[in-house]
């Protein structure tokens, strides 16, 4: 299962094959199909500036993050890997997509790596001290409870579950929903914003909530998701900057109804 001292696991071919179920298969090969549209889109200057100010920043506020066994789960090519490794992160990228997991191998060579689900049953348990996830939860309908699960077990006791995720309270979310069903092409039948008050719900003896926030407005929408859009490239830097600052402008008035994305940090009991 593991091979070399990166642990670049679950690199067993047809034996990983066998052991995931079809909508697991699916998923990892409509990804790997995308990852290059995707890391193009995600890794440009602004939309890592717009990443540190709106998402990196607030979301690991006031956690010591430096020598931590860290997972970015769902992680693509490590977008917030970059992140965690200025704080001197110990960080691990899980990703379905093989393809994924050779740009995220590539990009962050000091990094373990595993290609494989999240719901696997050979990732190590009771390990790490935070599992991030960005965007990778709404993926996974209609296993996300599951899959929140598999997560509070890899977790040490304490450990914290930082998760950004759109969410389904929001008055985005029906265009949402329905771009979604339209766009096949990027957005495949398991994707849909998260119901966080049923997970709260569910999870309540498992996870105490350290911290919730709402954010995502018009920078979320044509910075963060320049790729929904198909908005090219080279033109984001000039509207970037304006977007952003409307954006801190109206931060006062985040809530869950007139904001596209929630952000969250969850402790486990």
């Amino acid at each position: 299962m593991v091979s070399g001292p990166n642990m670049v696991c679950m690199a067993y071919g047809e034996r990983r094959d066998l052991m995931m179920e079809e909508f697991e298969l699916k998923q990892a090969k409509h990804f790997d199909k995308l990852i290059d549209n995707y890391e193009r889109h995600h890794n440009d200057k602004t939309s890592i500036r717009y990443r540190n100010e709106f998402i990196y920043d607030p979301l690991f506020a006031g956690l010591e993050l430096s020598g931590k066994e860290i997972l970015d789960a769902m992680c693509g090519t490590g977008e917030a890997t970059g992140y965690l490794l200025r704080s001197e992160a110990k960080v691990t990228g899980l990703d379905i997509s093989a393809e994924a997991i050779k740009k995220y191998s590539s990009k962050w060579p000091s990094c373990k790596t595993i290609c494989d689900s999240i719901f696997s049953p050979h990732l190590p348990q009771d390990f790490f001290d935070v599992v991030v996830s960005i965007g990778g939860l709404h993926h996974l309908h209609p296993h996300v409870e599951k899959s929140i699960s598999c997560i509070h077990n890899l977790l040490r006791t304490g450990g914290r579950f930082c998760f950004v995720e759109p969410h389904k309270g929001s008055l985005f979310n029906l265009p949402r929903k329905l771009w979604y069903h339209l766009d096949r092409s990027l957005f495949d039948e398991g994707e849909g914003a998260i119901d966080l008050n049923l997970l709260k719900s569910v999870n309540k003896y498992r996870f105490e909530i350290e911290r919730e926030h709402y954010f995502g407005h018009v920078a979320f929408l044509f910075v963060m998701c320049s790729i929904t859009f198909r908005i090219p490239i080279t033109i984001k830097p000039y509207y970037a900057p304006y977007l952003m600052k409307i954006e801190s402008l109206l931060e006062p008035l985040n809530n869950k109804y007139f904001c596209a994305v929630t952000m969250a940090v969850w402790r486990k009991i």
